[in-house]
């Protein structure tokens, strides 16, 4: 996949080593966590690591490692990313006792102390998506038709997806998701996924985080 600017690491270990880093910040060494996160949120995300870290242990292990145990690491990826960036945006992306450093030091997106000047996207970008190979898709995106700019104040696009034959009722169900500061976006698949329906929706994402409106559901093949 293509190199993103996004503060959540795109490999698996690096992923969890920063994210238990994360919550061990927020939860501080005292008995009552930082910046006011309830305990309970803490844990029901740490949970979801400590399940994802087991499936890529067994994803890993060329004694253990299966096509179906790929796809549950996958799967599980998705769901603590997804629930780590809730997280981040909930708890910490806003909260005025969070200051810079402790951003830096959590090593999250260190974003602007006022929101007045990080518009939101209040229109979803123009994109389209392509063969680019075997069991590559590339998103080329843009703010029209003719030009593949960002609108102002927006940081980069985010691309969600999901593999099956039957369309998704909502975006919830599209639980993979990447970021990309500059078009084309692409995305690699495994060998067992080519000939499989791809469903994908987009939309901006400013400075700060804050996201436009997605595009309708759209779908394309994998080569």
């Amino acid at each position: 996949m293509s190199t993103t600017h996004d503060y959540i690491p795109n490999n698996d270990r690096a992923f969890l080593t920063w994210l238990f880093f994360m919550l061990a910040y927020v939860e501080g060494p005292g008995t009552t966590p930082r910046f006011g996160v309830p305990a309970a949120d803490i844990a029901a995300l740490k949970a979801l690591g400590v399940i994802f870290e087991g499936k890529l242990d067994i994803a890993e292990n060329a004694v253990t490692r299966t096509k179906a145990a790929v796809k549950d690491k996958t799967e599980a990826r998705a769901v603590t990313e997804k629930a780590a960036r809730e997280f981040v945006n909930e708890h910490l992306a806003f909260n005025r006792s969070v200051t810079p450093a402790d951003r830096e030091n959590m090593q999250i997106t260190v974003r602007k102390t006022t929101r007045d000047d990080a518009p939101v996207a209040d229109v979803a970008p123009i994109i389209t998506a392509r063969d680019d190979g075997a069991r590559r898709v590339r998103f080329d995106f843009g703010e029209s038709h003719t030009s593949r700019a960002k609108p102002a104040g927006q940081h980069s696009v985010r691309i969600a997806w999901l593999i099956r034959e039957e369309a998704p009722a909502t975006y919830e169900e599209l639980i993979n998701s990447k970021a990309d500061t500059h078009t084309p976006l692409i995305l690699t698949f495994d060998v067992p996924e080519a000939g499989k329906r791809l469903w994908f929706a987009a939309r901006w994402v400013n400075t700060v985080e804050i996201e436009g409106p997605w595009t309708e559901i759209q779908s394309v093949i994998i080569p």
